[in-house]
């Protein structure tokens, strides 16, 4: 089957005309890669809805399985979560979707209201080096914290770090009003990194990820025990649904479409972010889960934190001079 946009938008349509007869529904958004020209990596992509309602739903997020291997990620909010629309203009991530959503069901007008609010003033200099400064220190706390962890291969500890290394890339991104997809991030990065005229953020990046001198090999050889504990994980009563199978197979296109890629390294951080969030849901994990992904961070290099946490300083030193230098010469003080 052709996973054409127009097949793609056609689900979302359907899955709409489905919910309508919720009387609890306040309006309908489409997000994601839907909105650009080509949504599919790796073959294969996913349709990002979110659905807003005057009361709280019973449900946050539910994935739901489509012909060709793709799926509905849908997320459910009360309308609190987008109110009041001017908190959204420092949020790199809500602010940046809210801001270029697509309503496909507002009858009451209420996307159009918070749309206007989080797009008025989202692009001016000030605004945008909130968001960026804001990054910045959140990505600087986690990384004091991760130098006094006392167990820094738990997965709980590599997901805090994985979550600081992907602050640090939407740094320059957010200053645009831009994010990068989680899946493509890697790919995007590069073009990132040489348009802010630094190009070595790029080997900055890989470092902090312990990535350079990892062979094709060992990442295509992590496959096997990352699937394992993803499918463990899932089948857990109550299981998050970012571990739903049609999610996992979602996240191994995208993984192989950065090892098939160069360098084949950038694949580490989705790789080990969606490996960490299954051993994590796992706690404690079982022997068969826990040890490969032990055995791997160490074979890695990810037992010398300090050379991580030492490489992921100097670049958020060069990031916040960066953006420093952005600030003043559009004469913005925070």
């Amino acid at each position: 089957m052709r996973l054409t946009p127009r097949r793609l938008r056609s689900w979302a349509q359907q899955y709409v005309a489905e919910k309508r007869r919720d009387l609890n529904l306040l309006a309908v958004y489409l997000t994601g890669s839907l909105l650009h020209e080509e949504p599919l990596f790796g073959g294969t992509t996913d349709i990002d809805l979110v659905c807003v309602y005057n009361l709280a739903p019973a449900v946050e997020t539910e994935v739901r399985p489509l012909p060709g291997g793709v799926h509905l990620h849908i997320r459910h909010w009360p309308r609190e979560r987008l109110e009041p629309p001017r908190k959204l203009r420092r949020d790199p991530w809500l602010g940046h979707e809210v801001y270029y959503a697509q309503p496909l069901y507002d009858p009451q007008h209420f996307l159009d209201f918070v749309q206007s609010g989080a797009r008025s003033r989202f692009h001016q200099p000030e605004v945008a080096a909130r968001r960026a400064w804001d990054l910045l220190e959140a990505a600087r706390a986690t990384w004091a914290r991760l130098s006094m962890a006392e167990d820094p291969l738990a997965p709980a500890a590599v997901l805090d770090y994985l979550d600081a290394v992907q602050r640090a890339m939407h740094i320059p991104a957010t200053l645009r009003g831009q994010v990068l997809p989680r899946r493509r991030a890697a790919v995007l990065w590069r073009a990132e990194a040489v348009a802010a005229g630094h190009p070595e953020w790029v080997a900055a990046w890989l470092q902090a990820l312990a990535a350079p001198g990892l062979s094709p090999e060992a990442l295509h050889a992590a496959l096997e025990p990352w699937a394992a504990a993803r499918q463990a994980a899932a089948a857990r009563a109550e299981a998050d649904p970012d571990l739903h199978p049609a999610r996992t197979a979602y996240y191994r296109a995208g993984i192989e479409a950065l090892l098939a890629a160069e360098p084949p390294t950038q694949a580490v951080g989705l790789l080990l972010e969606t490996w960490a969030q299954a051993v994590h849901a796992l706690t404690p994990a079982p022997p068969e889960v826990r040890s490969p992904w032990e055995a791997t961070l160490r074979a890695w290099g990810w037992e010398d934190v300090p050379r991580r946490l030492d490489a992921l300083d100097r670049w958020l030193d060069s990031l916040e001079a960066f953006v420093e230098s952005w600030m003043q010469a559009r004469g913005v003080q925070l």
